[in-house]
């Protein structure tokens, strides 16, 4: 959605709808499931009877020790390269489009800016940067800040699960969780499964916008439990929503028409008349 709202935001309007959506989901379903199986086949489970009561022991077993070594290979790539490598792809592009922008809004407000230091008005022509563009630049920036931040803990999170079990397939490491094995892999488990916790917090502390939409939805649930009713709190979340994704849109169609207007001017300007 990141992706296509910012890259193509025109063409987000009809590639990114709820019918596509809801396919998408579907298949991602059905694809976890289908690169899950391989599991079943390596699992084995083992009643220990201890002193007080009975437990059951699930423990990977694999018939030899290249199959240990493919299988980790395998999961370390579906659940830890592929992720970053697609979260790199789609980010990276993200972030050099919103700093051409942003250093096109540099380009244009510098020539706005008189040589006595104020600048020109800027409200009469649909080609100029409006003044605020400064804090559209910081914006976009903590942007890119935070898309950075999202692979990063990402990495940080999944990245210590991933090589431990490499390095146990490969025998460096027992499997057994013994001693201080055993403490240091529930940790390495627990920041694995806090990462999709972890995603709206980078979210609320490093995006403005974020934020205030956060304040307003908790604004509309504290006016519901006062009478209003559910519908009318849900209508009004509602609109909160389209609005801030109809401003989102609607300010990256402007810049990139603009960037677009700016290049077909120079185009113009430097190719020889014809009479």
């Amino acid at each position: 959605m990141q992706y296509y709202a910012i890259l193509h935001p025109v063409r987000s309007k009809y590639v990114c709808t709820v019918g596509r959506a809801k396919k998408v989901i579907c298949i991602l379903w059905i694809a976890s499931l289908v690169l899950a199986c391989p599991i079943l086949y390596g699992r084995e489970y083992h009643i220990v009877h201890g002193i007080n009561r009975k437990a059951i022991w699930c423990r990977k077993i694999w018939n030899s020790f290249a199959i240990s070594v493919a299988y980790e290979i395998y999961m370390i790539y579906i659940l830890l390269l592929v992720p970053v490598i697609i979260m790199t792809f789609a980010y990276v592009n993200i972030c050099l489009e919103l700093w051409h922008i942003s250093s096109f809004q540099s380009r244009q407000q510098r020539r706005l800016t008189s040589p006595n230091g104020s600048n020109t008005d800027t409200d009469s022509s649909p080609y100029l940067v409006p003044r605020k563009s400064r804090d559209d630049n910081k914006s976009k920036k903590q942007v890119i800040k935070m898309l950075v931040a999202v692979i990063v803990i990402f990495i940080i999170c999944w990245a210590p699960l991933q090589i431990n079990n490499v390095l146990v397939g490969f025998e460096v490491l027992p499997d057994l969780h013994e001693g201080h094995h055993k403490h240091i892999r529930e940790a390495f488990y627990i920041m694995a499964y806090a990462n999709s916790s972890i995603n709206p917090i980078i979210y609320t502390f490093m995006s403005k916008k974020f934020k205030e939409t956060f304040k307003k939805t908790i604004c509309a649930c504290v006016v519901w439990r006062r009478g209003t009713s559910r519908s009318q709190t849900y209508r009004y979340a509602t609109e909160l929503r389209d609005e801030g994704s109809k401003t989102c849109h609607t300010s990256l169609v402007n810049h990139k028409n603009v960037i677009e207007m700016n290049s077909y001017g120079s185009q113009r300007s430097s190719s020889p008349s014809h009479v």
